[in-house]
This record gives structure tokens, sequence and C-alpha cells, in this order.
């Protein structure tokens, strides 16, 4: 029997589809549950009594809750780097931007971020025009979405003047130009409205918001809780897409390897079927074959008992008709496509695989039966 070569191409191909298929429904069910778990939490507005209810609270703690206030700092706040403007967040990028040579006289822009850095500094949440209505929060260098749309203090774009034309030329000779540097400030500002999405908890007398213990997401942003929602339909909605889109091009890998592997299976029984007709045919001629040289040589036979010239010349040329790998049975197959007759059947079916023409080393795709006129 014939094996074909594993389609390892196509199995990697089929894999890596399925691997990232899993990996966008993954982040599909991900997004649908962060949808869930915001959606489903506890609206607590900031007021008088929050301490009591907490108080009557399991374990003084309310396990996922979302509100609503503006920024305040605890302590001094931040002050701007390039403006009298305060703050709690703080994020500094500055990139440098250059023109690179990638082929030939084709130029492409690049960027290259020298530092990109957020500080934070501790603050709460109160109500808007109460500032005794108060929620610490806890670790906001651990809150998703705390550097997300802040707003821009200082944006400057210094274009870099070249010293020289010398200097100018070995830039361009070396394939690298600087543009310039960007440098950008952005802060939280004091008074910003913020949404909080954590565990709410009664420590030491504070009313603090803080991680949750059971994994959820904990979100302090100046993202609206309804464009918050949305941006995780959004994400959840594009990976359900991609999910969808994997699962019919695997499903369609997955279809043709069987078909393949099917195709092969199919050609390789009907292979088996052609080899084990053309052994009986040929035993049965073998068998008549050694009859009819019997036969011959009682008939030729001289009175000594010898043998004459034609019997001699007879072996000859049977000897060159036999199988070159085990010079015992009688060539019987043809090698597709290289064409050489040099195989029987027995030694066909054990060589091997990839099965290689003994003559020529070329690859044997089929066989077929080789009939002596």
């Amino acid at each position: 029997m014939m094996l074909q070569p594993v389609d390892w191409g196509l199995i990697t191909g089929i894999a890596t589809d399925f691997a990232f298929g899993y990996c966008m429904y993954k982040l599909y069910t991900y997004g649908s549950r962060y949808v869930a778990d915001i959606e489903g939490a506890k609206h607590i507005k900031l007021g008088a009594g929050l301490e009591k209810e907490l108080e009557n609270c399991t374990n003084s703690i309310m396990p996922y809750v979302w509100l609503e206030g503006v920024v305040a700092p605890v302590g001094n706040s931040m002050i701007s780097r390039y403006s009298d403007k305060e703050g709690v967040v703080q994020a500094i990028s500055l990139v440098e931007h250059k023109s690179k040579r990638i082929a030939g006289s084709t130029w492409a822009d690049t960027k290259n971020t020298i530092r990109d850095t957020s500080e934070f500094i501790p603050f709460l949440i109160h109500a808007q025009g109460q500032p005794d209505h108060k929620i610490f929060v806890s670790e906001p260098g651990r809150a998703e979405y705390l550097t997300d749309n802040l707003m821009t203090t200082y944006d400057k774009f210094e274009k870099k003047e070249n010293s020289s034309i010398i200097k100018h030329g070995m830039d361009i000779l070396s394939g690298e130009v600087s543009k310039g540097f960007h440098e950008m400030e952005r802060m939280l500002l004091v008074g910003t409205p913020v949404l909080g999405v954590g565990e709410l908890a009664l420590e030491a007398g504070k009313v603090r918001l803080r991680p949750p213990t059971d994994g959820k997401r904990y979100i302090v942003t100046a993202i609206g809780k309804e464009e918050l929602i949305s941006k995780f339909k959004s994400q959840s909605k594009m990976a359900k897409f991609f999910f969808r889109i994997s699962l019919v091009l695997g499903t369609c890998l997955l279809t043709f390897l069987i078909y393949r592997w099917y195709k092969k299976l199919r050609q390789e029984y009907h292979q088996r079927q052609l080899l084990q007709n053309i052994r009986e045919e040929n035993r049965r001629a073998r068998r008549e074959a050694m009859e009819q040289r019997a036969r011959n040589a009682r008939h030729q036979r001289d009175p000594e008992g010898g043998h004459g010239d034609s019997q001699e010349d007879g072996v000859h040329d049977e000897d060159r008709e036999l199988c070159v790998v085990c010079l015992t049975n009688p060539r019987e197959v043809v090698l597709i496509s290289c064409g050489h007759i040099c195989l029987c059947i027995d030694c066909a079916e054990i060589l091997p695989q990839p099965l290689l023409c003994p003559v020529c080393r070329a690859p044997v795709e089929r066989f077929v039966p080789y009939y002596r006129a």
C-alpha cells in the first residue's frame, strides 16, 4: 500500500486558524461578560447615609457597584509642568519622528518613543457640589482606562534644525533623518467628572472604591458609562465577527483535508485491489510458465542429461526480467511517472515511504500492471 506524505502545511493552517478562533471566542465571551457585569452593577449615589448602608452589608462590602462624581486630590494636587493646571493623573510622552530609508530611494516616516510615563497621586471622588460626600479611590494605578480621555495640557512639536549641510548629508547617507520631537502632556484635572466601577468597602470609617476580589474589572475613567459599555460591545462584536470568519475558514480547511484523506484512502484501496489482481494473475502465469519450461526441458534434454544452448539463453533472458530488489520474482508493475519496470508486486508494497524508483530515485505516484507480450 502506498501512503501519501502528510500535508503539514494544511494541518498547521487549520491549527493556527482554530487557535486564532479560540482567542477571538474568549475575547467575545469576556467582552459580553464585562458588559453584563457593568450593566448588572449596583448604582451608588454619593450622599449622606452611605456609611450606614455599608455597615449593614456583609463585611461592610458591596461586591460590585458603579458611581459617578468629580475628581479631587487627597492632599496637594499635581501641578502641570507647562501651566498652572492641577490634576491627579499626569501622562507625559516624548516621541522622536524620523524619516528612514527602507529600499533604494524610498523613505518612510517612523516614530521612536523616548518617554511614555504615567504618574498618579491619591485622589477621591465626591458628589458634584457636595465635597463632604466622598469616596476614596484605592490603588489608582490598577484602575483600567484611567489614562483614557485625559485633558491635553501641553502639545508641541519641535522641529529639529540641522546644524550644517554636512551633518544633513551624513544623515541622508546613513538612511535615517530626524525630523523633530513631539512632546505631549495629558492630565486628569481636578473637578473632572469620572466613572468608578469596582468594589465598595468601609475601611477605618472611610468609604473606599477598590479592585474587586472576585476578579471583575476595576475601572476609573473619564469616559461615561454608556460610552464605556458601547466600547466593550464594539470590541465584543469585532471579536465575534473574527471568530465566525475563523470558524468558517477552519471548517472549509478541515473539510478539504478530510476530502483529501478520503480520496487518498479510496485511491489506495483501488491500488491494493489492482495489485492483488495482478498478484493472482502472475502467480497463475508463473505456474503455467514453470510447467511449460519443464515440458520444454524434457524435450530438449540431450541423451547424457545436459541442456542445450537455447535453454541457457532462456535462463539469461529470464534473469534480466527479475525484480531488481528481491532478484527472485519477475517484474510485474510499471512505476508512474518515471515509467521504469523494475519491481515485483511484493517489493512494491514493502519498500519504505516515500516510495522512490530504485533505478532513477524519482518519486512514485502510482503503479500500473505490466503485461509481457
